[in-house]
């Protein structure tokens, strides 16, 4: 079902305004649960020790909060989203950079993030880097170069050295994305961006036994449909929350996320 509209959470924060599939899958309420499924507990614990470790990496005190500059680039779309991870509104300008962003946000190994960290001071204009990015590995800045600064990139041209030799002095590594690297399948894009848009309007259930249950389910892989039916007893937009939150963090795994849309058929399999 495409629509067209603002999806707003509880709050009433607009997260997006953009052409997406906002996929409902309704579930059976005579369904109950099998216990069958409830007989690999120590992978579930691994994958969940996963998920808290990115939970408390989050709450790291980050270098960048908040944009450095809100100037438009000349013809550029605007994209206003809801971060999950950083936990608040943010505007985005640029179809490429709001696939980067929906990349971060989507990246298990993405700690948090802020865009337009920073202004590139050697750049023209209101040039600035388009995300800070925090990782359990280390710092970047993202910069999604335009076409003049592609062209001369491929002739082997430093674009920025004084700002990759401040990144290196405050251990940071820049890295330049060319607009082609951002070109992920348009299913993926959009499947992405239907369980952000879940996660924003919506609660994650906090209780471990929530999560340590889906996961366990679907060791050897459940539709999404059949998920729900399982845990008939609770809300299945809570369901339907948390199995995309695992998703997102690396717990679950989804074989068709990049070629079909996320519905009720949509196979969910414990990594």
């Amino acid at each position: 079902m495409e629509t067209d509209f603002p999806i707003a959470n509880r709050s009433g924060h607009r997260v997006v305004s953009f052409d997406t599939y906002f996929v409902v899958a309704w579930f059976s309420a005579n369904a109950t649960p099998d216990p069958r499924g409830f007989s690999n507990l120590s992978a579930a614990i691994l994958v969940l020790k996963r998920v808290h470790a990115c939970m408390e990496g989050a709450m790291r005190s980050p270098r960048f909060r908040r944009a450095a500059t809100d100037a438009r680039p000349y013809g550029a779309h605007r994209f206003d989203v809801f971060g999950p991870k950083v936990g608040r509104r943010l505007t985005l300008f640029g179809r490429r950079v709001f696939q980067l962003w929906l990349r971060l946000e989507s990246n298990p190994q993405v700690v948090t993030y802020c865009e337009r960290p920073l202004l590139v001071p050697e750049a023209r204009g209101t040039r600035a880097a388009d995300f800070w990015v925090c990782t359990d590995q280390g710092e970047q800045l993202h910069l999604v170069l335009r076409s003049s600064e592609a062209t001369l990139v491929e002739q082997g041209i430093s674009l920025y050295p004084a700002l990759d030799a401040w990144s290196q002095a405050h251990s940071m590594t820049v890295r330049t994305i060319l607009p082609d690297e951002l070109d992920d399948p348009e299913p993926l894009c959009q499947n992405r961006l239907t369980m952000l848009n879940y996660l924003a309007a919506n609660t994650v259930p906090a209780r471990d036994e929530i999560c340590r249950a889906i996961l366990i389910a679907c060791i050897r892989g459940l539709t999404l449909a059949k998920l729900e039916q399982r845990f008939a007893s609770i809300d299945p937009v809570l369901v339907r929350t948390a199995a995309f939150a695992l998703l997102l963090k690396g717990g679950l795994d989804c074989p068709t996320i990049a070629s079909r849309p996320l519905g009720p058929d949509s196979c969910l399999e414990t990594k």
